[in-house]
């Protein structure tokens, strides 16, 4: 059932919870369970239906403009404001504690979200490093990318609301973020965390290549020490690992990867990858 988050601003971002019980799971914007790109919808069941037999799962049209959310306005996205919806959106589901999962710019995001916060559980970092953040790199891509026709679409899809409004908000996050410390940063996530990239985690945008996964890779033995747990799967999709749901599932179970954090074992199959990885422990009260 689609529910309506109230913003101090006067709007409001759609959101729903699927399952009856369990810890709270918030899926961040990511591309397979918002409105943002065309068929994103149509791809949520297959991860939603994975998790809500032992969790209850939030997934939001977020960031604004998305779906029926009310339209962004203006510095709506700034990480303050991020935060501020995110909480907003938690609160009306009823969650007082809930693990984020965020991928690629809902990682970048939960890297915000989740310092010194004692509202989240456990943070899991899919397609974007905690170290080494690419955002002065972000910034210049969200920029470029928003100029008009200077993004060639595949043929066939066409440039939608959400997409437009997901450009623009993620110009105000990168600028708000710029000059972050980074490794202050991830000294400050102190909840159950991990990072997770397919091993060749490569991504052309702007007319750059970006590749997320070397930028981890070399600071692996750094993350583990300040208690990252890190993970590596292989899919041979790249970046875009989390919009081929059947291959992203063969290719990572057959990877049999295990990640451990904490004490108490939970099964999770990997939100980012439906399942992507075989089993994924997080620790979540």
């Amino acid at each position: 059932m689609i529910q309506k988050a109230p913003l101090a601003d006067g709007g409001h971002i759609d959101f729903e919870v699927h399952g009856d019980s369990g810890p709270f799971l918030f899926l961040g914007s990511q591309l397979y369970v918002t409105s943002m790109l065309p068929g994103g919808n149509e791809l949520k069941p297959q991860y939603v239906d994975r998790l809500k037999g032992d969790y209850r799962v939030i997934v939001a049209d977020w960031p604004r403009g998305n779906g029926a959310s009310s339209p962004a306005l203006g510095e709506s996205c700034t990480k303050e404001n991020a935060i501020a919806d995110i909480h907003a959106i938690a609160d009306a589901a009823g969650a007082e504690t809930f693990a984020w999962w965020g991928y690629s710019f809902g990682a970048a995001v939960g890297l915000q979200l989740c310092r010194n916060n004692p509202r989240i559980s456990a943070f899991v970092c899919g397609g974007f490093p905690p170290l080494a953040q690419p955002l002065s790199d972000m910034l210049y891509v969200v920029r470029k990318m928003a100029i008009p026709g200077a993004v060639v679409l595949p043929e066939g899809m066409e440039l939608t609301e959400g997409m437009k409004q997901m450009g623009q908000q993620s110009i105000r996050f990168y600028e708000s973020v710029a000059g972050n410390d980074d490794r202050q940063n991830v000294a400050e996530i102190t909840c159950p965390r991990m990072v997770l990239h397919d091993v060749k985690d490569v991504i052309e945008l702007g007319g750059i290549t970006h590749d997320l996964s070397m930028r981890t890779r070399a600071e692996e033995d750094t993350l583990k020490q300040m208690g990252w747990d890190v993970a590596w799967i292989e899919t041979g999709q790249d970046h875009y690992a989390m919009v081929d749901a059947k291959a992203m599932v063969e290719a990572t179970e057959a990877a049999g990867v295990t990640t451990l954090i904490g004490f108490n074992y939970l099964k999770i199959p990997s939100v980012a990858y439906a399942r992507a990885v075989s089993y994924t422990h997080l620790t979540l009260p």
